[in-house]
């Protein structure tokens, strides 16, 4: 998948700085990664699975998962989910959904940055 120009990115490290900055590695190794720009909903799954999935880097409690995927399925992918996941940003769901205000600032901005 192309990045940019060989004058754009001179030296390796460059192009991988850039490969890093748009998130090329979690678009390539995604299992719903089909090309193009991603999805929010795509965006949202791989956030379930690798922060609440099995194989998640910390517990969560078995209060939290259930909470956390019915704010995420129903309500964030409900309204975002068809939409590219760039273009959106965090105050916009902050708006539309005052009571998730205070979740959506701790939960999407890790999501937006994968």
């Amino acid at each position: 998948m192309p990045i940019g120009l060989v004058h754009d990115f001179p030296t390796q490290g460059d192009a991988w700085r850039e490969a890093d900055r748009i998130g090329l590695g979690a678009r390539i190794n995604s299992e719903v990664y089909a090309g193009g720009p991603i999805k929010f909903a795509a965006l949202a799954e791989f956030y379930l699975k690798t922060d609440y999935g099995e194989d998640a880097g910390r517990p969560k409690s078995d209060n939290s998962i259930p909470i956390v995927e019915h704010y995420v399925r129903d309500y964030l992918i409900a309204r975002w989910g068809k939409e590219i996941a760039e273009k959106i940003k965090t105050i916009e769901i902050q708006r539309k959904r005052p009571l998730l205000a205070v979740w959506t600032g701790s939960v999407i901005r890790p999501t937006m940055a994968l």
